[in-house]
């Protein structure tokens, strides 16, 4: 992401700091009053300010190297996407060592059982159906000079005297991260519950769909962090689908329902969800960094027309009046449909066939492997389990192996 340099940057050529940099601390100084208020574009324009060319023509230098490209606390985050994944594979990859449980407690015939499945499959594609329009709507922020990085996205705040209005990719990946990990939880209550099997397949489709969330939200941030960690962040994911069977099998060993297996994974949910509030949260610094690149980058439009009409988020009506904020193209600023013009790529529609095969065969395999051994090998209920463990060990070495050569 070509990022302006801040003011407070010192890069050796001081002719592009007065033609190229944005001065970001023009957002942070508080005005005198309220009605006296400048436009940011003639905050902008003043001469002894740092300005930015509204032309893109205008500008000969790359900005790809500028001090805000740096990345914050990319560690932490990574972190915390190996946590959120790691829950992920807890509760996706016990299903299979409790699919004989669900059967006889439930009196479901084979065929019925494997529901489950297809209620997963619902979810996740419901959740990569809606992906797009939800971090759309989630990025738009009010930002004004001196105000802390916001939590709730624009439309469930009140329009900000002094502000502007704009998209914050840091702002959308934060809302979307944070309420998948609190959404996710629902399926250990509901399976917890133990209450029907109907309910059990609900909890199925909202598992599916918090984890599709976060699956494309964290594929795009860790893609674009420098490690590159995909390979790592599913193998996370592998190590709770092995550690969860293990688990969950000692405990019904002892004689204890398979339903307090779910109550006790609300723990590793609560860890997750407090971890990623903490790592994805953005600073005040990342949010306007993100509007202000935005509107950088061809964004703007002179001119006062309501931005009510374009963007549908609730406005003050003097803010426009008063400051003259530029105008923020919707096409612009917030992501595009970019899941359209997928489906129009031959090549994607080969990549699905590929995946489509491959995570079947992973579902079927851990899915009916328990069921399989306890009807055709006998083998014993107290220990059966564990073969699920096996296979996921196994994917978890391959995807580890896969991480790190993909950094080489």
């Amino acid at each position: 992401m070509n990022t302006p340099c801040p003011p407070s940057a010192s890069p050796p050529n001081v002719q592009y700091i007065e033609n190229h940099a944005v001065n970001v601390d023009a957002l942070r100084k508080p005005p005198p009053s309220y009605s006296s208020t400048p436009s940011i574009d003639e905050q902008y324009s003043r001469p002894n300010r740092l300005s930015v060319p509204l032309s893109k023509s205008s500008t000969t230098t790359t900005l790809a190297n500028s001090p805000l490209e740096k990345q914050e606390r990319v560690n932490v985050r990574l972190a915390s996407a190996f946590v959120i994944f790691f829950v992920f594979g807890w509760g996706d990859g016990v299903t299979g060592t409790l699919l004989p449980h669900f059967k006889a407690d439930f009196h479901l015939s084979f065929m019925t059982s494997s529901l489950c499945f297809v209620a997963s499959t619902v979810g996740f594609a419901l959740g990569t159906t809606l992906v797009e329009r939800i971090l759309g709507l989630a990025g738009w922020v009010y930002i004004r000079p001196n105000q802390r990085s916001p939590i709730l996205p624009a439309f469930l705040r009140r329009a900000a005297k002094g502000g502007i209005c704009g998209y914050s990719a840091s702002q959308a990946r934060f809302i979307v991260t944070w309420t998948g990990t609190l959404v996710h939880p629902v399926f250990f209550i509901i399976m917890g519950c133990r209450r029907n099997f109907a309910s059990m397949l609900v909890a199925y489709v909202i598992s599916a769909f918090s984890r599709s969330l976060l699956t494309a939200n964290m594929n795009h941030y860790v893609a674009s962090t420098p490690k590159k960690a995909l390979g790592y962040m599913y193998g996370f994911w592998s190590i709770g689908s092995m550690c969860a069977p293990l688990v969950c099998q000692s405990v019904i060993a002892t004689g204890i329902s398979w339903s307090h297996f779910y109550f006790g994974s609300l723990v590793l949910s609560g860890i997750s969800s407090s971890f990623a509030f903490y790592a994805f949260h953005p600073s005040a610094t990342e949010v306007e960094r993100d509007v202000l690149h935005r509107r950088e980058e061809g964004s703007i439009s002179q001119g006062t027309v309501p931005r009510e009409k374009e963007t549908g988020l609730p406005q003050n009506p003097d803010s426009e009046a008063t400051i003259g904020l530029p105008e923020l193209s919707k096409d612009a600023s917030a992501p595009s449909k970019t899941l359209l013009r997928g489906l129009k790529t031959p090549l994607l529609w080969a990549l699905v066939l590929f995946l489509g095969i491959y995570t079947g065969t992973e579902a079927g395999t851990q899915g009916f492997i328990v069921t399989y051994l306890l009807g055709v090998r006998n083998a014993n209920p107290n220990t059966v389990g564990y073969s699920t463990s096996g296979f996921w060990g196994g994917q978890a070495v391959s995807r580890f192996i896969w991480g790190y050569i993909n950094l080489r």
